[in-house]
């Protein structure tokens, strides 16, 4: 019996630097690479012999109800191994080539205003892994993309640099003023724009802010000269302002970063809306075994880009991360307190 706990200890300790070595190979490879890597058919082979150890190990607790507390910790790892095991890459082609499941593992979905789409570009390393199913994955329903909308942190900053290399940055709000010295003039802050048109109209440009067509932010300032001379001028955030030969300054406009994106969407089965939603950044839809996230947006306006993830396996991690909880908490806090109070009776 010895030498089997001697074994049991060993094992634990090889999955214990596995562990540890995967945490440093995360850290400093990066995602892709770690993903790579975990999905590799030698760490599968490594997640099932941990479910084994661990299974066995059960039978070493001799009565498990009577140790309560690690017979949870143990079932917890169980469920999460495996259910990490079943979202993998590797299981999605298994089931989808052996059971005809069909099922998209990972997929991009490029939505215009008003479309309706049950198509999805498959994630390039599902691609990779298993090129005979194609590069699109088809969902079970659709998804209507009604409307969305970006959210910036406000204000942006203005960034002057003059001809001495002496800088400041001016907060982009309506009216604020800022004095550069006799040498370089002055900078006044007319108007902030998100989607900035300059249409022609009788043969004269005119400004609009037409926030809801796209993005295209800029300021309107007003730059008076070292010789009294005020001049108006667009700076653009996402093209670049170069100066002319005879300024003084050069400018750059760093507008409010992101700070959310939101799509409005309808599920559509069978020809009918089932569900609708607004999605945004780290807050997903559930539906149909899916989860549907806000990945990215075009920057005129014309489409928002969502991400469609398979839950497969997502239950078994969540229920074996809450048996695991519940076993450290009778083993560590519950378990030494229902003994002390058994030895005072």
């Amino acid at each position: 019996m010895n030498k089997i706990k001697i074994i049991r200890i060993i094992l634990a300790v090889i999955c214990i630097a596995a562990f540890a070595c995967l945490a440093v190979l995360g850290a400093f490879a990066g995602f892709i690479r770690t993903k790579i890597t975990v999905n590799s058919p030698v760490f599968i082979i490594l997640w099932i012999a941990i479910v084994v150890i661990v299974f066995i190990s059960l039978f070493f607790l001799g009565n498990p109800f009577r140790r309560t507390g690690l017979f949870l910790i143990f079932i917890g790892i169980i469920f999460i191994i495996a259910g990490g095991l079943a979202g993998s890459t590797d299981a999605n082609i298994l089931m989808n080539k052996y059971f005809k499941t069909n099922k998209v593992h990972k997929g991009i979905m490029q939505l215009y205003k008003g479309q309706i789409q049950n198509i999805a570009l498959l994630n390039n390393f599902d691609i990779e892994k298993a090129p005979q199913f194609g590069t699109i994955g088809v969902l079970p329903f659709s998804i209507m993309l009604v409307n969305f909308r970006v959210e910036f942190y406000e204000p942006g900053i203005l960034y002057v640099e003059n001809l001495q290399k002496k800088f400041w940055k001016i907060e982009v709000k309506e009216g604020v003023e800022q004095q550069l010295g006799p040498d370089s003039g002055s900078i006044k802050i007319l108007k902030v724009f998100k989607n900035l048109q300059l249409p022609t109209i009788n043969g004269q440009l005119v400004a609009r802010d037409q926030p809801d067509e796209g993005i295209n932010r800029a300021v309107e300032i007003e730059y008076t000269t070292p010789y009294g001379n005020k001049i108006k001028k667009y700076i653009y955030a996402e093209f670049p302002n170069p100066p002319q030969p005879d300024d003084k300054i050069k400018l750059s406009y760093l507008a409010g970063v992101i700070k959310d994106l939101y799509s409005d969407i309808e599920i559509v089965k069978d020809g009918r809306t089932v569900k609708s939603a607004t999605i945004e950044l780290n807050k997903p839809l559930h539906y149909g075994g899916y989860y549907i996230y806000q990945f990215d947006f075009d920057r005129s306006g014309k489409f928002s880009v969502l991400q469609v993830v398979s839950d497969t396996g997502l239950s078994a991690v969540f229920v074996g991360f809450a048996i695991l909880i519940i076993g450290v908490f009778w083993y560590f806090w519950f378990q030494i307190l229902a003994n002390k109070i058994r030895r005072k009776t």
